[in-house]
């Protein structure tokens, strides 16, 4: 399914269209015994958040009362995101053998071994199946949302605008404290705007395929940086999983100096998505734009204003 709104179709018709399709398709990819059990968490919870951009559009743009649709996703996101921070923490500790220093490469094998193997005791324990279930009545609920569009108001506009909004607030608390947590809601907040523009893509200049590339790309390095950070709390609560503490924390450093390249190519990116303030961003939406001839977008459309 497409993720994007049919042409001449009204706004709140396809968002809850899409919204019910992500949640159906969410529940489809955990019953889909086909493919691997981390592949299937993985595809879901992508659903899922997806279908949380479309929920809190409606609930802001259209006043729909979705509250307890809201926190069903919620919830049945956090069922998923043990198993799935289990199998990406194995994931990122496996990925740093590639290139890894010889000195570390020991420490990585032991450490990976063991969190390859708590990722598959996680997997078994999870109950994915119910959470399926609880996704079926779900949509069922969600296709029955009372749509009702504010007077006078573009509510794709105004779902930009607060979105883009939320992104910039997020990066400003995000240079100001770089911690794990704040950086992480940086990532929800791009993801979010991210969706919105994939749905809307074409019907602004901020929603272009070049626009859409760069927030996944800086939600990738946001993404990247968190999956480093579980790993070094996981080497600092438990250090023997490396071998010799000594072990621990010299990967634990090596994974900090990482995380800093990281933040710093995440910044820079930022600061051309979201360097123009609110209203800059909002009027840009008005004139759409044709890729430069590097292939970019303008940088007001980007969100940097203007040189």
């Amino acid at each position: 399914m497409a993720f994007r709104l049919r042409r001449k179709e009204a706004v709140g018709t396809g968002i809850r269209r899409l919204l019910v399709g992500a949640v159906e398709q969410a529940r489809d990819e955990l019953r889909d015994e086909a493919l691997p059990a981390e592949v299937r968490v993985h595809h879901a919870r992508r659903g899922l958040k997806r279908a949380r951009t479309l929920v809190t559009v409606l609930e802001r743009a259209f006043d729909a009362e979705a509250r307890d649709e809201r926190l069903a996703l919620r919830d049945a996101g956090r069922a998923l995101s043990a198993t799935r921070d289990a199998d990406v923490v194995a994931k990122t500790a496996h990925d740093l053998l590639d290139g890894a220093h010889p000195d570390d490469v020991a420490a990585l094998s032991r450490l990976a071994a063991a969190l390859t193997e708590r990722a598959t005791a996680q997997r078994r324990d999870a109950d994915a199946g119910a959470v399926a279930r609880a996704l079926a009545d779900l949509s069922k609920r969600l296709d029955a949302v009372s749509i009702r569009k504010r007077r006078g108001d573009d509510p794709l506009r105004e779902a930009m605008t607060m979105l883009y909004r939320r992104g910039r607030r997020a990066m400003e608390r995000a240079q100001r404290d770089p911690s794990d947590e704040v950086l992480h809601e940086w990532r929800k907040a791009v993801k979010h705007r991210m969706h919105l523009a994939q749905l809307a893509r074409r019907r602004f200049a901020a929603a272009t395929p070049a626009i859409v590339e760069a927030l996944d790309r800086l939600a990738d390095l946001l993404g990247d940086d968190h999956d480093l950070a579980v790993l070094q709390d996981v080497l600092r609560d438990e250090p023997e999983l490396a071998g010799e503490r000594a072990d621990a924390a010299r990967l634990e450093a090596r994974i900090g100096a990482r995380r800093k390249a990281l933040q710093a190519d995440a910044f820079g990116l930022g600061d051309i998505l979201y360097g123009a303030r609110p209203r800059v961003f909002r009027a840009s939406l008005d004139h759409p734009a044709p890729l430069t001839e590097s292939g970019h977008a303008p940088s007001v459309v980007l969100g940097a204003p203007v040189a």
